[in-house]
């Protein structure tokens, strides 16, 4: 059952999309450095695409607050022979037209900058003369993206980790003109792809809700405390593995900020962040740390993602200890 498992969620997990990002190991470390270490971060949600999405009958500009932002797409950006700035767009949910199937648009409101400036007028005016344009609740104007064909991604409630904007929550739509419009009933209007937290946490939230008689209840942990208890499991796993021969005999204990970085397959590896500068000891237990979590299965972890796909890096602090063994908790920068 669980080799099952495990070869499910990998097959999922490798061909969704194809979105697998490529990122390097030292662009990785950049950015952990970079927004942990260093505290110099320019990175800023103003630079993506908002969307909003909503009904047509109910949205309101001014009072909405949108979770989701677009990924880096350049043909949503050039209409024609217009090139959009960073903007604010609108998906909205048409209702059914009288074939019965369910329609959604998407609508150009307006740039995230400088939204009531002479040149953003200007670049109203010419949208509009260009493709039209709707008005609802008689003030909020809405310009049609009948430029745009093709799949539009976008994260849900982003959040800054590793210098990069990351989701738990990777969505999908495909639109022609603009419009999504499904060819059967099967069609859904979006896909999304959650991060599972892998093969661990799975297992805890099914032992979680396992009775007695082989029974299931819903269980009511928070994702937090699933997520600890992954990483207490993994602990104990990579120090099952460890080969505590490596160490000197007088070694006591030592705390290393580490990098897990997720391969192709979701197979973590491990390096070294912090110190900069390791003594032989060091190495020698970072060696045995490394060969621990090599034992260690596929698809144990899972990524955030990102606009480029995956984000391949799961950042912890490990404490290695003769009498306490391998200890992962999730790394804060707090601490």
């Amino acid at each position: 059952m669980r080799i099952a498992t495990a070869f499910m969620f990998l097959l999922v997990s490798s061909l969704i999309w194809g979105q697998k990002a490529n990122f390097s190991h030292e662009e990785l470390k950049e950015g952990f450095f970079k927004q942990y270490v260093n505290k110099s971060t320019s990175a800023t949600l103003n630079s993506m695409d908002v969307l909003y999405w909503a009904s047509k009958t109910s949205f309101e500009k001014d009072k909405a607050e949108s979770k989701y932002y677009l990924c880096s797409n350049l043909s949503l950006h050039k209409a024609g022979d217009i090139t959009l700035p960073t903007s604010k767009f609108a998906y909205l949910d048409e209702s059914a037209d009288n074939t019965g199937n369910e329609i959604h648009v998407l609508y150009w409101i307006e740039p995230q900058q400088n939204p009531h400036s002479r040149e953003t007028e200007k670049l109203r005016k010419k949208m509009r003369k260009k493709y039209g344009y709707i008005t609802l609740n008689d003030s909020i104007v809405l310009i049609p993206a009948k430029w745009f064909s093709g799949e539009l991604r976008f994260l849900e409630s982003p959040f800054l980790y590793g210098n990069q904007f990351v989701s738990e929550r990777l969505c999908s739509t495909t639109l022609t003109d603009g419009t999504f419009c499904p060819a059967n009933e099967e069609t859904p209007a979006f896909s999304s792809k959650w991060k599972t937290g892998g093969e661990l946490e799975f297992t805890i939230s099914h032992l979680e809700s396992m009775q007695g008689g082989g029974r299931y209840l819903s269980s009511e942990m928070s994702p937090s405390l699933k997520r600890e208890k992954a990483l207490y499991l993994f602990s104990k796993e990579v120090s099952r593995c460890f080969d505590f021969s490596f160490l000197p005999q007088d070694y006591q204990s030592k705390k290393f900020t580490v990098m897990l970085r997720l391969d192709e397959t979701l197979k973590a590896h491990l390096y070294v962040l912090q110190p900069d500068e390791l003594t032989l000891e060091d190495r020698l237990v970072l060696t045995a740390l490394s060969m621990a979590v090599e034992e260690q299965p596929a698809t144990t972890f899972s990524g955030y993602w990102c606009e480029r796909g995956l984000y391949p890096a799961i950042f912890l602090t490990a404490n290695v200890s003769k009498r306490a063994g391998c200890n992962f908790h999730y790394y804060d920068a707090n601490k």
